[in-house]
């Protein structure tokens, strides 16, 4: 199983990449929610709202979600990294193999 953990602009943006990533069977779930962020961004630490998003998908996913996610991120440098999950319940890896099929 692979989780891939997102951070976006606004909730209109994570809800509309999540729903796209969904529908094109790339994953089983996305789950999105505010979070409060500090960064480096040109020269300057910023405190910010984003939105961050959990993708559970196969691991053999990955690169069409990446591609995707720049497809239609606002932002010049998105943050898209993935957590291997070496571990999660039959019954859920199950499901989320019947969707990607």
């Amino acid at each position: 199983m692979l989780v891939v953990y997102i951070t976006c602009d606004s909730r209109d943006e994570a809800r509309n990449i999540a729903q796209g990533i969904v529908k094109k069977k790339i994953a089983g779930c996305v789950n999105y929610f505010p979070i409060s962020s500090f960064y480096w961004w040109q020269k300057e630490v910023i405190h910010d709202r984003e939105f961050a998003l959990i993708i559970q998908s196969s691991k053999n996913n990955f690169k069409e979600i990446e591609k995707y996610v720049k497809e239609h991120h606002s932002y010049e440098r998105p943050m898209i990294v993935s957590l291997n999950a070496p571990d999660a319940n039959k019954v859920f890896l199950k499901w989320l193999a019947d969707i990607q099929k």
